[in-house]
């Protein structure tokens, strides 16, 4: 009588926290379902930056949308792009909508680097694009 040998192996697969709905409780995986987070809608955002040099003087325009939801803004400045400081504080105006704002100062050389930082209501957050202004630009 011969012997036989049998060996089982046995894969457990642990799937990470995924949300799944199914239609069938009889079938769990007839209509499995993938759902990212979504991340929460920030109030208020800068929807365009640009940045222009005339009479020696920079002049910066930006437009955000949800501007009721906008508290100030804080145009930064740098020389190198890395390490930003503060040059003005603009306050929003409460209207509705899209609206936009400027900024200006005596042109610097060499070149300059500015952002804008937004702060709503709810004290959160948020950078515009960087771009930079030079005499030359």
């Amino acid at each position: 009588m011969t012997k036989y040998l049998i060996l089982a192996i046995v894969l457990t697969w642990k799937l990470p926290d995924v949300h799944w709905s199914n239609q069938n409780d009889y079938a769990p995986f007839t209509s499995l379902s993938f759902q990212r987070h979504k991340e929460p809608k920030f109030p208020g955002r800068v929807i365009s930056l640009d940045g222009t040099i005339n009479n020696n003087k920079v002049l910066l325009n930006w437009k955000v949308e949800e501007n009721e939801a906008v508290y100030m803004f804080e145009v930064e400045k740098s020389m190198d792009g890395k390490n930003f400081t503060t040059a003005a504080i603009v306050f929003g105006t409460d209207k509705s909508e899209t609206e936009e704002y400027r900024f200006f100062e005596k042109a610097s050389k060499p070149k300059s680097v500015y952002r804008i930082k937004l702060i709503n209501k709810q004290r959160q957050v948020a950078y515009s694009k960087i771009i930079t202004v030079s005499p030359a630009s």
